[in-house]
């Protein structure tokens, strides 16, 4: 009978084991999807409203870096007090965007957006801009310039604290509810 008591607390004492591994390989695996595959951010603000709430839980693909017009990323800001910013993508590098703030309209190669994601019910406090009405951009090479879907209430390419944004503080593309 001894031995057997023995024998179970080894037993015991392996399984134990083998449960501690799985949840350290476990444990490491998520560190390790979310350090280089997925993450998940909760948005704090409405800037990106109507498309994306205050409050809403999102995916992040950090593995896509093929960044086009209206993708909507995640970027760590190098030159704001804020440390992420989410924002839709108007421009890439080498293309110029035209803003007309006397008519909303946003010109990328002198095209015009089509824009449906964005609700403009009062004036842009961008507007005041001594007089000014239409302003011009060229994206640098390696850069995005980007854009709250709210733009009455986005810090976003247009102001410079943000700035452009470089590819490298794209840490990915949100994956759109």
């Amino acid at each position: 009978m001894e031995y057997s008591r023995h024998s179970s607390k080894t037993g015991s004492m392996k399984s134990s084991l083998t449960w501690i591994i799985i949840m350290c390989a476990l444990a490491f695996l998520l560190l390790y999807i979310n350090a280089n595959i997925l993450t998940i951010t909760l948005i704090r603000g409405n800037s990106m409203y109507p498309t994306v709430e205050d409050g809403e839980i999102l995916l992040v693909d950090k593995i896509h870096r093929d960044m086009s017009r209206g993708d909507i990323i995640l970027a760590k800001t190098m030159n704001s007090g804020r440390q992420y910013i989410i924002k839709r993508v108007i421009a890439t590098g080498g293309e110029e965007i035209t803003i007309d703030y006397s008519k909303n309209d946003v010109l990328v190669d002198e095209v015009l957006l089509s824009e449906p994601y964005i609700s403009l019910a009062e004036a842009d406090p961008m507007v005041d801009l001594d007089g000014v009405t239409t302003i011009n951009y060229t994206v640098p090479d390696g850069y995005v310039f980007v854009m709250g879907d709210n733009r009455n209430y986005s810090m976003d390419s247009r102001n410079e604290e943000i700035g452009f944004i470089s590819m490298d503080e794209i840490i990915g593309k949100v994956i759109t509810p």
